[in-house]
């Protein structure tokens, strides 16, 4: 729980120090939590799903999904309602 609220603190300051006009990044929940910082300060969120995403979206993708300007995934399979494939990144 501290970890967490350590985690939200350090982001918000983060975001509120860069305020950047696009994020743009492969995702992990620590970006997760900073794209939502960046949309909440007027950031254009890309989020490109992790190539290990073979079945299902991942919890940090779900999240970002309710707020991503694009989201990209990297198996055909997980394509879907506003989901771009977009092939593998190397």
């Amino acid at each position: 729980p501290l970890r967490i609220l350590k985690l939200l603190y350090k982001s918000f300051l983060l975001a509120t120090k860069l305020k950047p006009n696009v994020f743009l990044t492969t995702g992990s929940l620590p970006l997760a939590v900073l794209a939502f910082w960046s949309f909440i300060f007027g950031s254009s969120i890309i989020w490109i799903e992790c190539s290990a995403s073979l079945a299902s979206i991942s919890w940090s993708g779900k999240f970002v999904a309710m707020f991503a300007s694009r989201f990209y995934v990297q198996h055909p399979a997980l394509a879907d309602q506003g989901k771009i494939y977009c092939g593998e990144l190397a």
